[in-house]
C-alpha cells in the first residue's frame, strides 16, 4: 500500500540476520566507552604524540540506536560525532578541551546528524495526509451541503421544527432518487425505492417516510416524540450508507495490506481516520451526538478496527 502510493521506503539491512526493515523508531544513545570524564579526556597510556598513535580523528558521542524486529540484533549508527581539528590560534596554555600532538594544538568539534533512515511514523504521516485528501475529495462528490445545512437548522439551530424538516427531507430523496415531481405516486416512488443499493432495511424506511410525509399533510398528523425520533434515524442511517460506499468506492475498506503489517500502525490509522472523518461529519452535518457512533460504526463496517 505504501508503495502503491508512491512512497519509496528506504530500508535498514540488518547486519546479523539480513533482514531488510524500516525501523519503528530511533532513540539517541550516548556512547559510554569514549570519555573517562565530561572534560573529553581520553586516558590512554598508549597514547604518544604522533598522527600514527595519537588520539583518533574521529569519535562517537551519541548515536542513533533501533533493532532488527526478526532477530532483535540492536544496530546503531552516529548521532554525535567529534572531529579532530586543529587550532590555527591558540594560547600558552592548553583549556580543557585542547590537548597537543606533534606540536600542534587540536580539539575536538562535535557536530550532530539526523535519524539515518525515516522511522515507520513518518510513512504513516505521509499515507494519512494523501489519504486525507483522497477521502474529503470523495465525499465532496457526495454534495452533502444541502443535507448538512437542512439537519442543522432543525437539531442545532433549531430554526425549523420537525414539520418541515420532514417535508424538506423528503425532497431531499426525490432528488436523490431522481424524481422531479412531489406528488409522485407510491407507486413509482417505491418502484424507484427499490432499484437502490441500500439494504432493504433501509428502503423500507424510506418508503414509510413517504407514508408519514402524507399522513402530515393530508390528515394533519402530529409529529410526536416517537416519529421525530424515526425521521431523524432514517437521516442519519441514509447518510451513513451513502458515504459508507463511497470510502468502498475508494478502497478504503482495504487499507490494512497485509505486506504492510511491519510499517503500518493500525492504532495510528484508526486514530486519525475518526478524527477526519469525524470532523467532516461535525463540519458538514453536526451529528452531535450521533457523532462517534457514527464514525465507529462506519469504520468497523469498513473493517478497520484497532484489533
Amino acid at each position: 500500500m505504501l508503495e502503491e502510493a508512491g512512497l519509496k521506503l528506504k530500508k535498514v539491512k540488518c547486519p546479523m540476520c539480513g533482514k531488510k526493515f524500516v525501523p519503528k523508531f530511533f532513540h539517541r544513545e550516548k556512547v559510554k566507552y569514549e570519555f573517562g570524564s565530561t572534560f573529553y579526556r581520553i586516558k590512554n597510556p598508549k597514547f604518544k604524540n604522533s598522527n600514527e598513535n595519537g588520539r583518533p580523528y574521529n569519535i562517537v558521542r551519541r548515536s542513533w540506536v533501533t533493532f532488527c524486529p526478526k532477530c532483535k540484533y540492536i544496530i546503531k549508527f552516529a548521532a554525535e560525532v567529534g572531529k579532530k581539528e586543529m587550532l590555527a590560534e591558540f594560547s600558552s596554555f592548553l583549556h580543557l578541551k585542547e590537548f597537543k600532538e606533534n606540536g600542534n594544538i587540536y580539539e575536538y568539534n562535535f557536530y550532530n546528524y539526523g535519524k539515518p533512515y525515516k522511522e515507520a511514523l513518518y510513512y504513516n504521516e505521509i499515507l494519512m495526509e494523501g489519504m486525507r485528501n483522497n477521502i474529503l475529495n470523495t465525499l465532496e462528490d457526495l454534495k452533502l451541503e444541502s443535507w448538512g445545512k437542512l439537519y442543522k437548522m432543525w437539531k442545532s439551530e433549531k430554526t425549523i421544527d420537525s414539520f418541515k424538516f420532514l417535508i424538506r427531507f423528503y425532497s431531499l430523496i426525490l432528488k436523490y432518487i431522481e424524481i422531479p415531481d412531489i406528488e409522485i405516486s407510491n407507486e413509482k416512488y417505491s418502484e424507484q425505492i427499490k432499484k437502490l443499493d441500500i439494504s432493504e432495511d433501509l428502503k423500507k424506511d424510506l418508503l414509510e417516510i413517504k407514508k408519514l410525509r402524507n399522513k402530515v399533510v393530508y390528515e394533519y398528523h402530529d409529529l410526536n416524540e416517537m416519529d421525530e425520533k424515526f425521521i431523524q434515524n432514517i437521516f442519519v442511517n441514509l447518510v451513513f450508507d451513502l458515504i459508507f460506499k463511497k470510502l468502498v468506492q475508494m478502497g478504503l475498506n482495504s487499507i490494512y495490506n497485509k505486506k504492510d503489517t511491519e510499517i503500518i500502525d493500525n492504532k495510528f490509522i484508526y486514530s486519525k481516520l475518526k478524527k477526519i472523518i469525524g470532523n467532516y461529519l461535525e463540519e458538514q452535518l453536526g451529528l452531535g451526538e450521533y457523532a462517534n457512533e457514527f464514525v465507529i460504526s462506519l469504520l468497523n463496517k469498513l473493517k478497520i478496527t484497532l484489533t
